[in-house]
């Protein structure tokens, strides 16, 4: 009888790990871990400051970005309907250490970015989006 059970045990084993390892194997990443990223930065334009100011001080932020080399895209949106006037720079880093290096090295390519004020921008808002795969 023991030799039953042990060969009943060892089948059940030799069955059951190879299923539960598979089955970790294809177990889909937190959703707050995705594969793509997606940082999105709201700068709300002051009512003193022309649009035409605005965007030409936010496409030269994009072209600072972009000269990192540390994102896929960088890109300028801008919100004129409704009672929010606002630019947007979407950002799609290559992953979420690059976010870091990324405005590291922006900042450390125009330090005098940290000692101007930023006079066309009446508010600001950041936030960064994690990419939930659906298939």
């Amino acid at each position: 009888m023991k030799k039953k059970l042990f060969w009943v045990a060892v089948i059940a084993v030799a069955v059951g790990v190879p299923s539960f390892v598979a089955g970790q194997a294809q177990e889909k990443p937190p959703p707050f871990t995705g594969p793509d990223y997606l940082y999105i930065e709201e700068f709300e334009i002051a009512n003193t400051v022309s649009m035409n100011d605005a965007i030409a001080e936010a496409t030269k932020w994009v072209g600072m970005y972009r000269k990192s080399g540390e994102f896929k895209s960088v890109r300028l949106f801008m919100h004129n309907t409704g009672p929010e006037l606002a630019a947007y720079i979407l950002i799609e880093p290559n992953d979420w250490q690059s976010l870091e290096t990324g405005f590291q090295k922006t900042f450390a390519a125009n330090p005098e970015l940290l000692s101007e004020p930023i006079g066309w921008v009446s508010g600001h808002s950041d936030n960064l989006l994690s990419e939930i795969t659906v298939e």
